[in-house]
């Protein structure tokens, strides 16, 4: 996964607190801390597969250059009719970080993980709703969604993570950081 940095994840914040204006209830929101970029999900796997995807990640991220991306526009998932994810998106270096997050698909599918069929749509889940329903002015603020940005990142490394799903939600430990370091200055 990608994790933005803390200044940008203080931004996340500023406009989860813009939005929490406008919805009170209905709406469960992502700590800022936890925002986060799911390159490959990969469900429970046992300590041979965490050594198999390490080796993997190392050779990809040997040959991925840094990039950078901006934090902006609002959207929600599936549509603003029934919306059950609101996000904010990715802009700047896509190809790049399409291409690293292909990389890890097709390299990972060598280990017996399965190719992702759903297109890749980079964003930052900021908020899921408990039940799908109409949130007032929703459609308004998706239109406006280029007001909501959160900063701007390099993207240095990637980061395999461990979640345990709480009562209190996802509980997230790093396993291993894979630097990107293939040659290009940002």
């Amino acid at each position: 996964m990608l994790v933005p940095p803390p200044a940008v994840c203080e931004q996340i914040g500023v406009v989860q607190k813009r939005l929490k204006q406008q919805w009170r209830s209905g709406v469960r929101w992502v700590n800022p801390r936890d925002v986060h970029l799911t390159l490959k999900f990969l469900g429970a796997i046992s300590e041979r597969e965490v050594a198999d995807v390490r080796a993997t990640m190392d050779k990809i991220s040997a040959r991925t250059a840094p990039f950078a991306l901006a934090v902006r526009r609002l959207g929600v998932f599936p549509g603003a009719n029934q919306p059950r994810v609101i996000w904010l998106g990715l802009h700047g270096d896509i190809a790049p970080l399409t291409r690293l997050q292909r990389d890890i698909d097709e390299g990972l599918a060598g280990g017996g993980f399965a190719i992702e069929k759903r297109l890749f749509r980079p964003h930052l889940t900021v908020a899921r709703l408990k039940t799908p329903a109409v949130l007032a002015g929703l459609a308004e603020i998706v239109a406006r969604g280029d007001e909501f940005a959160a900063g701007s990142f390099a993207v240095r490394d990637v980061t395999l993570m461990k979640s345990e799903l709480t009562p209190r939600g996802a509980v997230y430990t790093v396993l291993a950081r894979f630097p990107l370091r293939a040659d290009r200055a940002l």
